[in-house]
């Protein structure tokens, strides 16, 4: 089986393909990704350090979830080890550093949470069809009292430009769907955000396009 590291922003990491990727297969991405947390949680655990170089892809693009646990299986700790050594930012308590795709709440706890892996996912599913980033000011700014109708243009502004460039005929609200689920697992409120059988459910209910 061939599998390579599912890399995100390109601008980081040198030349990708991830901004050729079709909405479908991206969709399909999302699911599989959804999928593998919502059994992780389903077993009682925690991945905890969930992020785009922890996702692998078949040649069939299938994810493949990595790195699960293994840190935290060979310290007996559920937190987020400090280790310098890594290129990501891992969270030191000592030091209250953040890395992207961490949940802001995570730094106030050492007992891990499925929250932040819906945290983690929410961040990803959104890089995935924007092919960027969001700060948390970003992410503040979208989470508001609108309807994804009413940011609708924003939305589909900030939406990968490889993706709207194609026919949008029957993927405008499935992209929108998508948007709208990110957003709301990567609330900075985590009651606010669903369980990953929730998103799980949401992101099957989306039909690929045809």
């Amino acid at each position: 089986m061939c599998v390579f590291v599912f890399l995100l922003i390109s601008e980081k990491v040198g030349s990708s393909s991830c901004h050729t990727l079709s909405f479908e297969v991206r969709l399909k991405i999302a699911k599989g990704i959804a999928k593998g947390l919502s059994y992780i949680h389903e077993k009682k655990h925690v991945h905890g350090n969930m992020n785009p170089n922890n996702i692998l892809l078949t040649s069939e693009m299938d994810p493949v979830i990595s790195d699960f646990g293994l840190e935290w299986l060979i310290s007996g700790k559920t937190n987020y080890a400090c280790d310098k050594s890594r290129n990501d930012t891992i969270m030191c308590r000592d030091h209250l550093h953040r890395h992207h795709y961490q949940a802001p709440e995570s730094l106030k706890t050492f007992k891990s949470n499925p929250k932040w892996d819906v945290y983690a996912f929410g961040i990803i599913l959104l890089e995935l069809f924007s092919g960027k980033g969001f700060s948390d000011k970003e992410l503040a700014m979208w989470n508001t009292n609108l309807t994804i109708a009413d940011m609708e243009t924003n939305i589909l502004r900030v939406t990968d430009q490889f993706i709207t460039s194609m026919d949008m005929h029957g993927t405008k609200d499935s992209i929108l769907r998508c948007f709208e689920l990110g957003f709301s697992c990567a609330s900075l409120v985590p009651h606010k955000r669903p369980s990953m059988k929730e998103a799980l459910h949401v992101l099957e209910k989306i039909p690929s396009p045809s």
